[in-house]
Order: C-alpha cells, then structure tokens, then sequence
C-alpha cells in the first residue's frame, strides 16, 4: 500500500474509533478487540494499530503489552486533578493576557460557528468539543509565553478522555456556551477580574458534571 492510501486510512480508522469513545459506543474500562475491528472495517491490523496509537498517545486508550488495548478509565482523584492544573494555568493566562484584536476577533468567531452547531440537530458533540478546545487555547495564547503554551498541549492531552465523558451532553454545553460568551465579552473590554471570575465558576462546573457521571457510572456498576 503506498504510503499516501496508507496515512490516509489510518486516519479515517483514527476518527472512527475516536468518535466512537466520545459517542460512548466504547466504554471506560473496556477491552477493544482488534481484529473484530480490522474485520468490520474490512482492513488489515497495522492501520487499526497505527490509529490505536495515536489515541493512546491522546489518553483516550491505554495499552497494556501482552494483555490488550483498553479505553481509559479515569478516577475521581484524575479528573480533579487535571481540572485543577487547567484552572491554574486558564486563570494566569486570562490575568496576564495581552489580547491582540486579531485574538479577540477569533473567540468571536468561534462563538459564531457554536451557536450554528448548537442549532443543528442532532447535536454534534465532537465537533463542537473541537471549537470548544480552539476557544481556550486562544486564551491561553494571549500571553504570548510559548512555554505556557507547549504545556498547555501537553496538559490538554491528559483532558482529552476528560472531555470524552460529556459526549451528547448539549444541556452543560449551553451552560458553558454561555459562559464562553461573557468571557469574550469582558476580555474585550479589559476587565480580566470578571473574566477570571467566569473561567473559574465554568472549569468548577466542568469539574461537577464530570464528578456526577463519574458517580453514575460507578452506581451502575455496583
């Protein structure tokens, strides 16, 4: 296989299999069976391999050699722990930005094509997940620190499965639209400490509704 047809095929299987984990289709904790999934697929094992790693890389899977590839399971103790990292880092970046109108005009965009994603029906999740993580990373770009920036991503890829558990969630994704919406709107008139304000009652509230499926989930299982 040439390696063009290749990559591509190894990220349509990426996609799909990642879409899968945030549609809950794959649950937290659950063996993957990989020819299953090479066999549905119609394809051979190295590309479902190849994407399998990329997601592994992302924390969204976790594999074990010799004893199978799993989707990751987080604890309650991880998702505070990751909220409160971002948190720390969200709230330097919004007290310490020095928003360009180029910058600010981005948030604003990104708002735009939320409100047409929340309009549509169904509601999409992942791709408003996308924008969603566009949004705070702009935020976070404000300061300008390209440190702060590289461990940013580097945090961001422990959130992902995080993110993972909202799924179709479109009533938190309104409550935190919303949100997003004020944070715009006090950056751009310079007052930070409003700002600072909203980010940290919207991480808190990210951190709630992540702890309320946490608790469900294990309920259901007992």
């Amino acid at each position: 296989m040439k390696p063009i047809v290749q990559e591509r095929l190894v990220n349509e299987v990426y996609q799909r299999l990642r879409e899968l984990v945030f549609q809950n289709s794959y649950t937290p904790g659950q063996r993957l069976d990989i020819e299953n999934i090479a066999e549905q697929l119609g394809i051979s094992r190295q590309p479902v391999m190849e994407a399998i790693n990329r997601l592994a890389h992302e924390g969204l899977l976790v594999v074990k050699p010799r004893v199978g590839t799993f989707v990751r399971q987080l604890s309650s103790q991880d998702v505070h722990d990751i909220l409160e990292t971002r948190l720390m880092m969200e709230l330097f970046a919004v007290t310490h930005a020095r928003p360009q109108p180029a910058e600010i005009q981005e948030l604003y965009d990104c708002l735009e094509r939320m409100d047409e994603l929340v309009a549509q029906e169904p509601f999409h999740y992942l791709s408003y997940n996308e924008l969603d993580v566009q949004f705070h990373r702009v935020l976070i770009g404000m300061v300008h620190n390209p440190l702060l920036e590289k461990l940013y991503d580097e945090l961001h890829a422990q959130y992902i499965p995080v993110r993972a558990f909202y799924r179709n969630a479109l009533e938190y994704t309104l409550t935190a639209y919303d949100e997003h919406r004020k944070m715009v709107e006090t950056l751009a008139r310079g007052d930070s400490a409003e700002t600072a304000a909203i980010l940290e009652k919207h991480i808190r509230n990210a951190e709630r509704g992540i702890q309320r499926i946490l608790q469900q989930e294990n309920a259901t299982v007992l």
